[in-house]
């Protein structure tokens, strides 16, 4: 092979690398197929539907969520409360799966809240959402309904809500987002009378 031709071959190579490399970088990226995330975090009250159940005082909360392959979620999380029946500790343990239907993403799941320490406390719930974008606002509305078991007394509860948040942007690289909600409930947890938050 003349010194052109090994030349023209070696460009024809580095060519070939190089849309190989290209191709490789816009080939799009397959997502793990098991992801692990954790939280931990100190608040200033722990607010759930409305009512404080740390009493107006600081709590500490955390936990774990794995992400499985069709959009499978499951979890636990943790926060300190007021004592209780006799616990100072709230446990929930989730899991939903979601499915996109066109632009509005639909999950349904369950929550199971453990009181350890405590007796005759734990209850399970069950929730369906559906969520999608209106411009630039994150829309979510909700419904989690207990059924009548023995850690609400025999009877039943249904909370229904909707979720707004924007994102306003980044200060020093910091996320900011506005968001704001409204739920009412009825049944065990409402208080006697229609609850609002």
């Amino acid at each position: 092979m003349g010194k052109g031709a090994a030349l023209l071959a070696g460009i024809a190579g580095i060519a070939c690398a190089g849309e190989a490399q290209a191709q490789d970088a816009e080939a799009p990226q397959t997502p793990p197929k098991f992801a692990i995330a954790g939280n931990i975090a100190i608040v200033s009250d722990y607010v759930f539907r409305g009512v404080s159940l740390s009493d107006n005082d600081f709590a500490l909360q955390g936990g774990f969520n794995l992400s499985a392959p069709h959009k499978i979620n499951a979890g636990i999380w943790a926060s300190s409360i007021e004592t209780l029946g006799g616990s100072e500790l709230e446990v929930d343990l989730f899991a939903s799966k979601t499915v996109q239907l066109g632009k509005t993403e639909v999950s349904v799941g369950g929550t199971g809240y453990i009181y350890p320490g405590s007796t005759g406390l734990n209850y399970g719930e069950g929730l369906l959402t559906a969520s999608r974008n209106v411009g630039p606002v994150d829309v979510t509305i909700g419904g989690l309904y207990a059924w009548q078991q023995r850690g609400l007394s025999g009877r039943d509860n249904f909370y229904g809500f909707v979720n707004a948040a924007a994102p306003l942007g980044e200060l020093h690289e910091i996320p900011f987002t506005l968001a704001a909600s409204f739920g009412q409930e009825s049944g065990f947890f409402d208080l006697g009378q229609r609850k609002f938050d």
